[in-house]
């Protein structure tokens, strides 16, 4: 029990980090799994209805597409409504997977689930940063500096893994156009105290497969004029499951991650030779 009284509150902050980047770890690794053992439904659109709002001053403040969806589970033929920011049509196949933070707890899969070498690194990273303070406790400040090597060494595997998984994926380059602005606030009214903040997402106007779509950007700016209305943008629609990647995979995640690589491997065997 001694050590826990001895614990600062510079190391319960970092334990509390490492627990929460753990979980984010576990969370991927159900999802991976769920997954791998087909517990991801497919279903089909029936029916798809676009709600949207704008204020006084004509800003759109919402935007979104409830859709009803047909769907096989247990044998048995079932219907379900989801909201979603990207439109879909009467036809369209879609993925469903349990959501329990939402109402019905089904929602659409819009995302791969990360490799399973990035996964393990963050559950791994996790692990070891809970364990730093412990450590720095029983063996000093010399295994601290191993143990952050250890860190950086998961932190670079999974750039770099994460790089890979989305260069190799079988994408269709597919020209945007920014049509319209949604503007969201993250309450509905300023307080005395606060006042309500707001972002700004884009929304895009693709055509696939002879059909024209809207889809709300996952990115957003504080500032409104970064998305001119008619600007052009090139998303990629995954060819086997139709998720869409906004961006590109960037060489500097991989010159990034192989950095931090290098930076580990040095600093651990530095720390194995003292």
């Amino acid at each position: 029990m001694r050590i826990f009284n001895e614990i600062t509150l510079q190391s319960l902050f970092i334990i509390l980090f490492g627990v929460f980047i753990f979980t984010i770890g576990t969370t991927m690794l159900r999802s991976y799994y769920r997954r791998k053992k087909g517990m991801v439904n497919q279903g089909t659109v029936i029916k798809s209805k676009h709600f949207d709002k704008r204020d006084a001053d004509g800003n759109l403040i919402q935007n979104y597409y409830e859709l009803e969806v047909e769907y096989r589970n247990n044998n048995q033929i079932e219907r379900c409504k989801v909201n979603n920011h990207r439109e879909y049509q009467k036809g369209d196949i879609v993925e469903l997977v349990k959501n329990n933070a939402i109402r019905n707890n089904i929602s659409i899969s819009e995302s791969d689930d990360a490799s399973f070498i990035t996964i393990w690194s963050i559950i791994l990273g996790g692990i070891v940063i809970v364990c730093m303070p412990f450590a720095e406790q029983k063996y000093g400040l010399g295994i601290s500096s191993l143990l952050l090597a250890m860190v950086l060494l998961f932190a670079g595997v999974s750039l770099i893994a994460t790089y890979y998984k989305n260069k190799n994926r079988k994408t269709i380059a597919v020209e945007a156009t920014i049509v319209d602005v949604l503007q969201w606030y993250n309450a509905r009214k300023d307080t005395k105290l606060i006042k309500r903040s707001v972002s700004y997402y884009p929304i895009l106007q693709y055509s696939m497969n002879n059909k024209i779509k809207n889809m709300r950007s996952k990115y957003s700016s504080s500032v409104k004029n970064k998305f001119p209305i008619g600007t052009k943008q090139t998303i990629y629609i995954d060819s086997e499951n139709g998720h869409v990647i906004e961006k590109a995979p960037r060489v500097s995640m991989l010159i990034f991650g192989i950095v931090l690589f290098a930076i580990a491997i040095i600093g651990i065997a530095s720390n194995i030779t003292i």
